[in-house]
């Protein structure tokens, strides 16, 4: 009888012992369920570039995602920008490939359209970043300019920017070119391409910009940012 009771608890501890191996490996295999993503959003996103570039990437006004950024290079260099997007079977759904010129501590901004996904799910999107030699021959030393930007919310809750520069570069200039970029938490929330015509050499020159307010619910609101960023892009001689 001794004998039968202790075969009788061996059986129930090796049953007992299956039972929690099983549950434990049940809820291990639903733990690692493939989340599926019917649109791409900023948890996909991967940038791979090099330690001397720092980069921002997010979807921005829904339809694109948006790269801005700074590079610590000595000298004109020419920014290779990759945007590729894959579904959720790791499939290249669409690429992308954009160029600029990246000038010493100068910064650049990309935007790649995001591809309809019809009914599969989404994937990872690679921004892949490289340098090369650039054979750009930049007529307008850029760095020369400085400026001072300033703003305020004005009263229909318009984000009013104002730059006011001076052209050092020695050249009439017949336009000159730049980017705002507007950021919170490192994140891309608006952009805005200027330009400005009549740079005189020496002279002062000013340029004014307004974003315009988010309606959020029933109210309008200014945009909601804590950064901004000015930077020129281009120049052409008078």
């Amino acid at each position: 009888m001794k004998n039968k009771n202790l075969i009788w608890i061996f059986v129930t501890v090796f049953l007992v012992i299956v039972i929690i191996v099983l549950s434990v490996l049940l809820f291990m295999s639903k733990g690692k369920e493939e989340v599926l993503y019917p649109e791409y959003n900023n948890n996909l996103i991967h940038i791979n570039q090099p330690d001397n570039v720092t980069s921002y990437a997010n979807i921005l006004y829904d339809n694109y995602v948006a790269l801005f950024s700074s590079y610590n290079i000595s000298n004109l260099k020419q920014a290779n920008v990759i945007f590729t997007f894959y579904d959720s079977k790791n499939r290249v759904v669409s690429k992308e490939k954009l160029t600029n010129i990246a000038r010493k501590d100068g910064k650049t901004f990309f935007m790649a359209e995001i591809p309809d996904l019809g009914d599969k799910y989404a994937g990872n999107i690679d921004i892949d970043i490289t340098l090369d030699k650039s054979n750009y021959n930049e007529v307008v030393d850029l760095s020369k300019i400085t400026y001072e930007e300033t703003h305020n919310i004005l009263e229909n809750n318009n984000l009013s920017i104002n730059i006011q520069g001076v052209n050092n570069t020695g050249s009439n200039l017949k336009n000159l070119s730049g980017n705002i970029i507007l950021t919170k938490d490192d994140k891309i929330v608006d952009q805005a391409y200027f330009n400005i015509e009549g740079a005189l050499a020496g002279a002062t020159f000013t340029t004014n910009y307004e974003f315009p307010a988010e309606i959020i619910g029933d109210r309008l609101e200014a945009v909601d940012f804590d950064k901004i960023y000015v930077y020129f892009i281009d120049a052409t001689v008078a």
